[in-house]
């Protein structure tokens, strides 16, 4: 019997894939998470896992994240009020569908300073005020402590004044709070109106993010500020240059304030624009004032001109002629607040009277963003000489809203419970706690 040899197995040598390979968590973190919008780590990223939750929290990956976040074009913050009884109705059908109850005290005044994504809104009826510090990202608020410790028996504070101003103090990574009032000798009434003489502006800070957010802290007072301040004019936070907070200001040595450089309309033909013809230069770190000129040619701050943080830096928006506008830029005057440096970098004409123009952003590009009248919002293109209009204030869509009892909301629709938007307000988007250490 012949046996047939059985044919030889043939071998199959399987080529396993090449592994993929993984990022480092440490590298996943700070050059992954740290480009993520807030409002997508806070949803997602929290209930991955452990790790990355802790990760959020930590204070540099907060700081990172905020760095990225400022190389970016802010986001652009409409407030506006609740209806009041005083609203004026003129559409009828809109006051005939409108169902909204009004508030119970009218505000008369509404402020926001913003710096880093914290946004401090204060809110007057002109006999009280109220602050709240708010992280529209995180939905983070606390409300203020109205009452002063520093002002005196028989003093006059300048609290129901909405000048409240936020900065960053880089020695700490913490946020500052600060305002002003006056130490009044006398106060009286000429010819029906209010006459108030003292004798120095006393100036306070309150510090939050050290774990108790604002509302266990107190106001603290610094040195006085050097002139009167002019609180008609919001104060201004900017974080570079060591982190430095802007108030307008009148010095008497300084001349007469605007004079014949105002350009403002025919019912202020005394052309004093408000007078403040300096700026103060508060140092967040150092807790001192020093002078800062205004831009050439302007001999005050007028009733049309915007003072302005621009890209973490002082900006001023002049009005030249009733059509047109100069925008300075003063370059950081570094931690020691050394003498600023202005350039003009953009000049507007709208070729229609405007009242005033406000810049929000710029691009990597050089466009610029700017309220014109609190009513629309303009994009101008200096390289290409374009000057469009891009949004209607009224129109535009809010995705998160703040509803001034405490509570928040979200609304893809333009707010119907709201009255006019009163301003806009550039905000970054960040992780900056309110409570804790950032």
């Amino acid at each position: 019997m012949t046996t047939i040899p059985g044919r030889p197995r043939k071998r199959h040598r399987i080529t396993l894939p090449p592994a993929i390979p993984t990022i480092p968590d440490d590298l996943l973190v700070s050059e992954i998470l740290t480009r993520l919008p807030a409002s997508f780590l806070l949803r997602c990223a929290r209930s991955v896992c452990r790790s990355w939750r802790a990760a959020v929290k930590d204070p540099a990956f907060i700081r990172r994240h905020l760095e990225l976040s400022r190389a970016r074009p802010p986001a652009i913050i409409a407030i506006s009020l609740p209806p009041t009884a005083d609203d004026d109705h003129d559409d009828d059908e809109e006051e005939a569908t409108t169902t909204t109850p009004p508030a119970r005290a009218a505000v008369v005044t509404v402020r926001a300073a913003h710096c880093d994504g914290l946004v401090a809104v204060t809110t007057s009826t002109g006999v009280t005020a109220r602050t709240t510090v708010w992280n529209p990202a995180t939905m983070e608020s606390v409300s203020v402590p109205t009452a002063s410790p520093n002002a005196g028996a028989g003093h006059f504070t300048m609290v129901t004044s909405v000048a409240v101003a936020i900065g960053f103090d880089p020695s700490t990574n913490g946020y500052v709070l600060s305002r002003f009032f006056y130490r009044v000798t006398s106060a009286f009434r000429n010819a029906g109106t209010l006459v108030v003489e003292h004798d120095g502006v006393g100036h306070e800070v309150l510090r939050i993010g050290s774990g108790a957010g604002a509302a266990g802290a107190e106001w603290r007072l610094t040195e006085d500020a050097p002139f009167t301040i002019d609180d008609t004019v919001p104060p201004v936070s900017c974080a570079r240059g060591g982190g430095a907070i802007y108030w307008a200001a009148m010095n008497p040595s300084s001349g007469d304030g605007c004079g014949e450089d105002a350009v403002d309309d025919d019912d202020d033909s005394d052309g004093d624009g408000g007078g403040a013809n300096v700026l103060l230069r508060f140092s967040v770190r150092d807790e001192t004032f020093a002078a800062f000129p205004l831009p050439p040619g302007a001999g005050c701050v007028g009733r049309r001109d915007r003072v302005t943080e621009l890209a973490g830096e002082l900006c001023f928006a002049r009005a030249v002629a009733p059509t047109g506008f100069d925008v300075w830029v003063a370059a950081a005057g570094g931690s020691g607040g050394g003498e600023p440096e202005w350039s003009l970098r953009w000049h507007v004409d709208f070729y229609r009277p405007v009242c005033f123009v406000a810049p929000l952003a710029v691009g990597a590009d050089g466009v610029l963003l700017m309220s014109v009248d609190d009513e629309d919002v303009y994009m101008y293109d200096k390289q290409n000489r374009v000057l469009e209009k891009v949004a209607d204030v009224q129109e535009v869509s809010r995705h998160v809203r703040w509803n001034w009892n405490g509570s928040r909301g979200e609304d893809d629709a333009v707010c119907s419970s709201c009255s006019a938007v009163r301003l806009l307000v550039p905000c970054v988007e960040s992780l900056v706690s309110i409570y804790s250490c950032n």
